[in-house]
């Protein structure tokens, strides 16, 4: 009887022991965000619709931007359809900067170094010139043509006096039209710098360039102690320092369902252009374009 007691109180103590299955737990409650994100909204919020009136010959672009909030690098892609025959679709990434490194030539009318930047804003394109030399004053001016024959308008700093005061000034093409002041110009051209000071901005609507994925022309001059005068025409030079001519298109093609790399972080404004043949067909269609990965 004594050793069955025993048995029963052994057999208990067995039962009422237990083994650890974890030594502690963590517990996460996860939400997870789109990495890459259109115009900042995600696919819960897609699509995005827009309404465009057309005509034959017509090109209409939109502005849209991608920003890539990943901590890692991203491959995507533009792929459109739905486009009937006589519509095609481009795109255009703007945010994109060229410098150029102007080294004296010890040619005429070219003595003095600086740095041109070109930067394609999201609406604007902006040229920068950082000249590098000491000296008493500075100027700048820029030409820009969007035919290449003929010259649109240049807009100039001048710094010396009487006529004009000093400041910046707008004159549309030929010579012989009234300049005025650039902030009395309505043109939305902008400006920043003075003889103080060596480095100079212009800021210029993509509007007066031809719009976005226009080809364009531009001559850029840069002066110091020599005041010199503004070119004659788009290749011909007649101040102490000049840049060249240079052609340039507005924002830089993206081909279409082609990988490209969004960086950590990264914001890329874009346009999606619609062009439309003088020849097409009327009718009322509709275009999609997807944001993929790539």
């Amino acid at each position: 009887m004594l050793i069955a007691v025993l048995a029963i109180a052994m057999s208990v103590g067995l039962a009422s022991a237990a083994l650890l299955t974890y030594y502690g737990r963590i517990q996460t409650s996860v939400t997870v965000g789109q990495s890459v994100l259109l115009d900042g909204k995600d696919t819960t919020e897609m699509p995005i619709t827009e309404t465009i009136s057309a005509i034959g010959g017509d090109t209409i672009c939109k502005y849209h931007w991608l920003w890539n909030r990943a901590s890692v690098p991203v491959d995507v892609q533009l792929v459109s359809w739905g486009a009937p025959e006589g519509a095609t679709v481009k795109y255009y990434a703007m945010g994109t900067s060229t410098t150029w490194h102007v080294v004296p030539s010890n040619e005429p009318f070219d003595y003095v170094e600086a740095y041109i930047t070109k930067t394609d804003k999201p609406t604007s394109v902006e040229f920068k010139v950082e000249i590098v030399p000491d000296a008493p004053h500075y100027g700048m001016g820029i030409v820009i043509s969007t035919d290449n024959s003929t010259i649109d308008f240049q807009v100039w700093y001048a710094e010396y006096l009487p006529d004009p005061e000093k400041g910046w000034y707008y004159q549309p093409y030929p010579w012989t039209s009234l300049y005025v002041k650039l902030e009395d110009s309505g043109t939305g051209i902008t400006a920043t710098g003075d003889h103080t000071g060596r480095v100079f901005t212009v800021d210029i609507p993509i509007g007066l360039l031809g719009g976005c994925g226009a080809k364009y022309h531009f001559a850029i001059q840069f002066r110091t102690t020599l005041l010199g005068t503004y070119p004659q025409g788009l290749d011909v030079w007649a101040q102490t320092n000049a840049l060249s001519f240079e052609t340039a298109t507005v924002g830089t093609g993206i081909p279409g369902a082609t990988a490209f790399t969004l960086e950590p972080g990264e914001v890329l404004p874009f346009y999606i252009c619609y062009e439309f043949a003088v020849n097409i067909a009327p009718g009322t269609f509709t275009i999609y374009t997807d944001v993929r990965p790539a």
